[in-house]
């Protein structure tokens, strides 16, 4: 009847329906969705090619939740790691923290804690909250591993300030759409008209901390290369939309380079802009 329908809540009431217990059940789906809807409800997955979603979609989402799995040495021989040398000149030799910005393409997951693996450097997620409770808890438990600290987007200048002397790598995950309280900011990205919140730009200017780019190439299924480049060292001294511009256009290089292992089926363009800014 349309009242479930984030997967996770469709697949549990299906269950408690039909009295099969989830050991009894399996989810066979085409899409991410399906995936982690029956992960959250201990279900066994199959992935399918022949509907909506593809091949590069499932294998990534079956790493993302094959994740809650693998121990640090799994993360360091899967994901090669380059730009830790910029890291550390952007940082002091680590006396200050970094903004890292990503995007929806390789293993976004893995790539954190394979860093962290790589060369231990503290990373906190900065987060929103998902729509679905399991898949907000799986999404939560993946990262807080290792000791990161998973940080709710409406927290993170409480967040921010009151840590601001201690050395940590903050990773946001930055082209999801906006939301309809968010501060936008309008470009051409990939050809549309397309809204980018500029919360990581404001984080930046409060802080000066400088921010890089996190690329996340796949190599082979289960192995990627993990880039780390710097797009702005001087945050203070620029505007909010010269620091969203400086992202969106390593997104964009990024994208086009490698566009079968982008999530293209993320909504981005569901908001059309404004009619002044159109």
């Amino acid at each position: 009847d349309g009242t479930r329908s984030a997967k996770t809540d469709l697949l549990k009431h299906g269950l408690n329906v039909t009295g099969i217990s989830a050991q009894d059940a399996v989810m066979v789906g085409d899409r991410s969705f399906d995936i982690v809807g029956a992960h959250a409800n201990e279900m066994a997955a199959f992935g399918v090619l022949y509907g909506y979603g593809n091949q590069d979609e499932l294998e990534g989402t079956m790493e993302i939740v094959h994740a809650s799995r693998m121990n640090l040495g799994d993360f360091k021989r899967r994901v090669t790691v380059e730009g830790i040398d910029e890291l550390d000149r952007l940082t002091e030799n680590r006396a200050r923290s970094v903004i890292v910005l990503t995007i929806h393409l390789g293993n976004w997951e893995w790539m954190m804690h394979a860093a962290n693996a790589h060369v231990d450097i503290p990373i906190d997620p900065v987060y929103r909250r998902l729509h679905n409770a399991g898949s907000d808890r799986f999404a939560y438990e993946v990262r807080s591993r290792f000791g990161g600290e998973p940080i709710l987007m409406e927290n993170v200048a409480r967040n921010v300030l009151k840590h601001r002397r201690r050395f940590r790598a903050l990773v946001l995950v930055a082209d999801q759409s906006p939301g309809e309280r968010d501060n936008v900011y309008w470009t051409d990205w990939l050809n549309q008209p397309t809204a980018f919140f500029t919360g990581p730009a404001t984080i930046a200017q409060l802080t000066d901390f400088p921010v890089m780019f996190a690329r996340c190439r796949r190599k082979s299924r289960g192995h990627y290369h993990l880039s780390l480049v710097p797009i702005v060292e001087t945050p203070g001294q620029l505007t909010e939309e010269a620091i969203i511009e400086a992202y969106v256009r390593a997104a964009e290089e990024t994208i086009r380079d490698e566009p079968e292992s982008f999530l293209w089926s993320n909504r981005r363009w569901k908001h059309q802009p404004p009619a002044n800014q159109a």
